[in-house]
């Protein structure tokens, strides 16, 4: 495989990163799924259909051969399967992996883990089983916000916070757009959306935002420090749903069929 990848990058010369791992990428898809268009391979790339031809040609100079097929059943395909080794992946294992990723669909990085099953079907050799999207669907909604978008602010404010990197944020609330400089402490998933805790120093208390609704930010230079009695799960604890309060203690008589509903999930720990 050294010796491969050496021939696609005396290939390339210039832009060699960019173009090697996305012949690299390619020779992954075509193994994992199958035949390819090109049109759909330049889709998944993100790039021409010319730039696709230009992989192809890497790849052979690689001794890695790539069937071509004209008409309206053709497309790219590959003529050896002995490039990647295989994993002891079970079924169980393989089908599990499948069902998180459609729970994970709307992640702001859902196209990297995307790219990961990819290499995983490859090792597994998914042609073992039926496509799991005619047994198993996760219905839910969306974002509706721009993808691309919306991963650069997430690896931005996941950086914040690895960091420990204060961040000033144009922010609209449903009370309005305001200014404020805030300390990102974790991310959380919930009902699709992508949310973060986080130390507001207008509020002066730890709240929670939604990485939607940051219209504009910049991380700053000034740093903080993560309080050593923060919890995320505490954080998030006797909560319904994301919203919190005061807390009360309440009573409640649920009549049939609802409450075979509400006995089916656990909604505040």
């Amino acid at each position: 495989m050294e010796l491969c990848l050496f021939a696609i990058v005396l290939y390339f010369g210039g832009n060699v990163m960019n173009n090697v791992g996305n012949a690299i990428h390619m020779l992954v898809l075509l193994k994992s799924r199958g035949k390819l268009k090109i049109s759909e391979l330049a889709e998944l790339l993100e790039v021409d259909k010319r730039q696709i031809r230009r992989y192809k040609d890497a790849l052979d100079v690689a001794q890695i051969n790539i069937k071509s097929e004209s008409g309206r059943y053709g497309g790219y395909s590959l003529e050896s399967d002995a490039y990647l080794v295989g994993l002891n992946i079970n079924d169980e294992e393989f089908n599990s992996l499948l069902i998180a990723n459609e729970q994970l669909a709307n992640h702001p990085v859902s196209k990297d883990l995307n790219f990961l099953i990819d290499k995983i079907k490859v090792l597994y050799k998914e042609s073992q089983n039926k496509s799991l999207s005619d047994m198993y669907m996760f219905k839910g909604t969306k974002e509706n916000v721009d993808r691309m978008e919306q991963q650069k602010k997430y690896f931005d404010f996941w950086a914040a916070i690895v960091s420990k990197n204060k961040v000033w944020m144009d922010y609209a609330s449903l009370s309005g757009e305001k200014g404020r400089v805030i300390r990102p402490y974790a991310f959380y998933q919930y009902r699709g959306d992508t949310y973060f805790a986080a130390f507001c120093e207008v509020r002066n208390e730890v709240r929670d935002f939604k990485l939607s609704r940051v219209r504009s930010y910049k991380v700053l230079e000034e740093g903080f420090e993560v309080p050593r009695d923060f919890d995320l799960r505490d954080f998030m604890k006797d909560c319904i749903g994301n919203h919190k309060g005061e807390q009360l203690e309440v009573c409640l008589k649920i009549q049939f069929p609802m409450s075979q509903i509400v006995r089916e999930k656990v909604w505040v720990e």
